[in-house]
């Protein structure tokens, strides 16, 4: 008798089936419980830090002071160089959108016979195709700008 194989009629195929499906479901419950756990352990150090990173992200970097604006202040006493450097360098250095790069003699001196002298001040002060106003920089006064464009054409040796 007990080399007698188990006769499987349509009630033990389902029984077996449905034993089969509760099994998975409780393995897949056991696998879900157990990773959601990894993640708390492992979660909660990262928040932490989180909570730090944002706080530090969303800190003011500065205040705002009321109070008397001197309107006679005086423009900062920048030379040349410190005008190119600070507002100019950013497009002149690489020659971005076409501007003449610092120290090329042919495109300084193209521009200067084909513009002339005031005309190039002219861009540089009320700005010209992508070239803003004061190359960006409003505070800078015609003269500074003057100044700045004469430094270019100096270092391109025109």
């Amino acid at each position: 008798m007990g080399n007698q194989p188990i006769k499987m009629d349509t009630g033990n195929k389902v029984l077996l089936f449905i034993a089969s499906l509760a099994l998975l479901a409780t393995v897949l419950f056991l696998v879900s419980q157990l990773a959601g756990w990894v993640a708390e352990m492992t979660g909660s150090k990262a928040e932490a830090v989180s909570e730090e990173r944002i706080a530090q992200r969303i800190a003011p970097i500065g205040k705002v002071v009321s109070g008397e604006v001197d309107t006679e202040a005086e423009p900062a006493d920048l030379s040349a160089g410190d005008i190119y450097s600070n507002v100019c360098a950013a497009c002149h250095d690489d020659g971005v959108s076409g501007a003449p790069i610092k120290g090329e003699t042919d495109e300084w001196s193209n521009r200067l016979n084909d513009k002339g002298l005031e005309t190039l001040f002219d861009h540089a002060i009320n700005g010209f195709n992508e070239m803003p106003a004061r190359g960006g920089d409003s505070s800078l006064t015609d003269e500074q700008v003057r100044d700045a464009v004469a430094y270019m054409l100096d270092e391109a040796d025109v």
